[in-house]
């Protein structure tokens, strides 16, 4: 991912770079662009749009849509965005300048442009597909189970940007990495479960409520025949039950029939169970056991949480999560 965002910042500097050289080594070949012709106007329109959508499309894309993009480092996703709006800004600039091309290198421009307005529409509705989230009077209101900063490595309503969504009795869950003083998930190569700052991070109860089934008996070993590992569920009421899961074996600090509230410690996150890394699996369901055929899911957001989707933070209440946001306290 790292890769490719830099690959990426790379090309769209490189760009801006020979198009700002290309009209500076030769402004007098440009003329205002009322002057121009309509074929050069339309032109220049189609241009500007396909490079303004495809902007805001690809941006959602690179930092909610794409799979895997909570593991860049931030510095690659804000000079990504910072190189694009520099390009756009330029654009904005260049919009009024026309070099006089014949008719039909206009038309192959257009041409040209069409696919990056397409895929930037393309981008930009399945955003708004992933943000179609059940109503706060349908949801579950929960506190944030941890403290720090931690990610979403997969939230939402939909497939988009929640791997749960192929699975009826997960759909809504949500999967949390811890974010590291240093910016990263994991040390070093991060090739082992104690690289991962997750690895012991301390997981605090989100609701009050009672410890219906409690499990820590599981080796800390990506074991597929339990799939959530080691886990808790905690009874809020007669119909709705929050499933914590994929602790380190033997590190449960409560017991079944116990009484918690919120921000008391539940657990230490391990490997247990079906997971590729360590992280913390929450959802809420409708019953006091989990069956993988059986449990039924329900919608849930955090009560007041600090948010950020792109760059910058947001204090947001009742929220929902899609894949890729940051959060904390």
């Amino acid at each position: 991912m790292s890769i490719g965002f830099g690959t990426a910042t790379l090309l769209i500097i490189i760009l801006l770079i020979v198009k700002m050289i290309r009209y500076f080594k030769s402004p007098n070949d440009f003329v205002p662009l009322p002057k121009a012709g309509a074929l050069h106007f339309i032109q220049k329109m189609i241009v500007f749009a396909s490079v303004v959508v495809f902007y805001n499309g690809l941006i959602r894309y690179a930092f909610v849509l794409q799979r895997g993009s909570f593991l860049t480092p931030e510095l690659f996703k804000i000079s990504f965005a910072f190189a694009f709006t520099a390009f756009l800004l330029w654009e904005l600039f260049y919009l009024w300048k026309v070099k006089q091309v014949s008719p039909l290198k206009s038309i192959i421009t257009i041409v040209y442009s069409l696919p990056f307005l397409l895929l930037g529409i393309t981008f930009w509705n399945n955003y708004h597909q992933a943000k179609q989230f059940p109503s706060v009077d349908d949801s579950i209101i929960l506190a944030l189970p941890f403290e720090g900063e931690w990610v979403a490595t997969g939230a939402g309503a939909t497939g988009l940007t929640n791997h749960h969504d192929r699975i009826s009795s997960q759909r809504y869950s949500i999967d949390f990495a811890r974010v590291g003083e240093d910016g990263r998930l994991f040390r070093g190569d991060g090739e082992t479960s104690q690289d991962s700052h997750t690895w012991r991070a301390e997981v605090i109860s989100p609701v009050t409520g009672t410890i219906v089934f409690a499990l820590d008996t599981l080796e800390d070993d990506n074991s597929m025949e339990y799939l959530a590992g080691n886990h808790v569920i905690i009874q809020v009421s007669d119909t709705v039950f929050v499933a914590l899961a994929h602790f380190m074996q033997h590190s449960l600090k409560v017991e079944k029939g116990d009484m918690v509230f919120p921000g008391d410690p539940i657990a230490l996150v391990g490997n247990s169970g079906n997971s590729d890394f360590p992280h913390l699996h929450i959802h809420v369901q409708t019953t006091p056991e989990y069956d993988l055929h059986e449990t039924r899911t329900l919608p849930f957001r955090f009560d007041e949480i600090k948010r950020k989707r792109f760059l910058f933070w947001r204090t947001v209440q009742n929220a929902y999560l899609l894949g890729n946001d940051r959060v904390r306290i």
